[in-house]
């Protein structure tokens, strides 16, 4: 949900129990008919706050979208929401797809659960984002299937208005705080 959704849906409801009071303190009509509308408010708030497209929703999509991809082993469906700057470490955009690609083919991960996001924050004045979310690997690097990670992620607002990862790593979600290393690349 967009940043002004809480504080507006807050303030409508505030108000529609304040009338809803005086409608039960005086029975005039016109209390209720306001509260139905402040109710009616807090409707549209929430149509308007989960139709309207938004650089979080975008960013999510790509993210779900990159999963989906591990998940039906298509590689090219991963690498496009890749920006042209890329960067794993010391691998360039090139060279990790050229070793990932093979591990997302042969299915080594069968999936990837994208569990929450922990921090957003985006400035489309700068053209970047830093995300941090809980992802588990379904499959070979997982184990026994119970572990989970956090991600932080860097996408950049390329020229197309397309919001792409530039970067990202790794970690356990407590104990160290260096980035976990992912089996089959360097």
């Amino acid at each position: 949900m967009p940043d002004w959704f809480t504080p507006a849906v807050i303030i409508l409801g505030l108000l529609a129990l304040a009338l809803f009071v005086a409608y039960w303190s005086t029975r005039k009509r016109k209390y209720a008919v306001a509260v139905v509308a402040a109710l009616a408010l807090i409707a549209v708030a929430w149509l308007i706050a989960h139709f309207l497209p938004t650089d979080r929703k975008a960013i999510e999509s790509a993210i779900d979208d990159m999963a989906a991809g591990v998940r039906i082993r298509n590689p090219e469906q991963v690498f496009g929401h890749f920006a042209k700057d890329f960067r794993y470490r010391s691998l360039d955009k090139k060279a990790f797809e050229s070793q990932a690609e093979s591990l997302i083919r042969r299915g080594i991960v069968s999936d990837v659960l994208i569990l929450g996001y922990d921090k957003v924050e985006i400035s489309r004045a700068e053209k970047n984002a830093d995300i941090e979310f809980r992802v588990k690997p379904i499959g070979g690097v997982a184990g026994d299937g119970t572990a989970f990670y956090v991600c932080r992620a860097r996408f950049v607002l390329e020229d197309d208005g397309q919001w792409r990862m530039q970067s990202f790593d790794l970690y356990y979600p407590i104990g160290p705080t260096q980035p976990v290393p992912i089996p089959g690349l360097n």
